[in-house]
């Protein structure tokens, strides 16, 4: 059994806001990271409804370094902080908070790390066809990314929040080149976005806890 840490006024305490976070591997991944690399930074995972409050506790607290931000606090968290990258405030929405002295400085880590996941499993997107579903937080940066730096022939969203979708879709065909197609989420709309898709990316909180074995693609 390893041996409890110490902590002390001089730990950098970083955590993980969404609603639900009870099922985050984040705190593990960071925690066993930042013992390996011998940081004084500890990380836990806060259920947060009140995301204006968060961040002026966080702002508050000396020692509070920073935040990762998920479902469904991508967007709102954008109003709080004081900095945002121009590519990340274009895209609408941040996962990640960084406290620096008597700032927030919000940015984005969605859409690269997505991109770099499709990378390095060897998929090509150049003239692919990519559906979309979701059109949330991590939907916009992904969507984003691709659309501006893939070469990707067409990308389709599908969502039941026809809010969000007309939302994205807007801010896509202002801000890119790219050929947007948007629809409401159905059966009917799925099975033939399905059809013509070479790739399919699930930016929906269906199949995450405590529904994990839910899922919107047919069998």
């Amino acid at each position: 059994m390893n041996a409890l840490r110490c902590i002390s006024f001089r730990t950098q305490v970083c955590a993980v806001i969404g609603n639900p976070v009870a099922h985050s591997l984040s705190p593990a991944i960071h925690n066993a990271a930042f013992e390996f690399l011998g940081l004084d930074f500890i990380y836990v995972a806060c259920k947060v409804e009140d995301v204006k409050g968060a961040l002026t506790g966080v702002r508050a607290l000396n020692n509070f370094r920073g935040l990762s931000v998920t479902i469904p606090h991508k967007i709102e968290a954008m109003k709080y902080v004081d900095e945002i990258a121009e590519v990340d405030r274009s895209i609408g929405a941040i996962n990640t908070v960084i406290h620096e002295q008597d700032k927030l400085i919000g940015l984005g880590t969605d859409g690269p790390g997505a991109l770099r996941a499709i990378v390095d499993a060897g998929v090509g997107l150049e003239g692919k066809n990519i559906l979309m579903l979701g059109a949330g937080g991590a939907a916009r940066a992904i969507a984003f990314t691709l659309a501006r730096g893939t070469g990707l022939r067409g990308l389709s969203i599908l969502d039941v929040n026809e809010t969000l979708l007309r939302g994205l879709t807007a801010d896509l065909r202002d801000g890119t080149n790219a050929a947007i197609k948007a629809e409401p989420l159905t059966q009917q709309s799925l099975a033939a976005a399905m059809e013509n898709a070479n790739v399919i990316i699930h930016c929906t909180p269906v199949g995450m806890h405590p529904n994990e074995n839910a899922s919107l693609i047919p069998a």
